[in-house]
């Protein structure tokens, strides 16, 4: 099974039948606005007190510090642009939670790095609409 970040462009109704297989599980942190479909909640990473659609339960076990930059912050943030905050968030989020892949619908930010971010972090990034095979042959690659 393998850990997928559901960026908030990326939620798709497909991804369910896949959790339901087994073959996904979805991680997400409500930087944006809130995902419905999420098996986990990603650690934060850079959190501004004003910078989420988080919820009291959410954060619950969390410390402030464990809201801090994750270690990858930085060098996410020299590829696709510091001041894409949120894309930057959501990367490191997803690298800070073990995610084997990310499914986005930004084809601007996230997809068009993806060569360098893989090279960073290790994380195949799929584009949710063009690139939905190539996703589910490769959840279908990593099953147990």
């Amino acid at each position: 099974m393998i850990k997928v970040y559901v960026d908030t462009s990326g939620e798709m109704k497909d991804l369910r039948r896949l959790r339901q297989e087994g073959l996904a599980t979805s991680v997400h942190f409500h930087y944006d606005k809130r995902l419905n479909r999420v098996d986990e909640v990603a650690p934060p990473s850079n959190l501004q007190w004003d910078g989420s659609h988080a919820t009291w339960p959410d954060l619950s076990g969390l410390s402030w510090a464990d809201s801090k930059k994750k270690p990858m912050h930085d060098a996410i943030g020299k590829i696709i642009g510091a001041g894409k905050k949120k894309d930057v968030q959501h990367l490191a989020s997803a690298h800070a939670a073990g995610c084997h892949a990310i499914i986005t619908g930004d084809k601007d930010d996230m997809w068009n790095h993806r060569v360098a971010l893989y090279e960073l972090l290790g994380i195949r990034i799929f584009h949710s609409s063009t690139e939905w095979d190539q996703f589910v042959a490769f959840c279908n690659s990593h099953a147990d």
